[in-house]
């Protein structure tokens, strides 16, 4: 997805625009993250993983390399 975002101390709120997964544009999407050395990493809220049926938090890192 893509969009503009808000950012508040503990956590960003994605505004979606665009998305493959077409149920997500119109809604704002909140990601908590952490900011350390190179390396910017998103989480979710803990929700309940669909395929599997189990509670999971999804993470995302990016990493800059130098």
């Amino acid at each position: 997805y893509a969009g503009t975002y808000t950012l508040k101390e503990d956590h960003i709120i994605h505004h979606v625009e665009i998305a493959w997964n077409e149920t997500r544009i119109g809604k704002d999407l909140t990601r908590f993250y952490q900011l350390q050395d190179n390396q910017l990493t998103l989480t979710t809220a803990p929700f309940i993983d669909p395929v599997h049926n189990k509670k999971i938090i999804a993470r995302l890192v990016w990493k800059k390399i130098l």
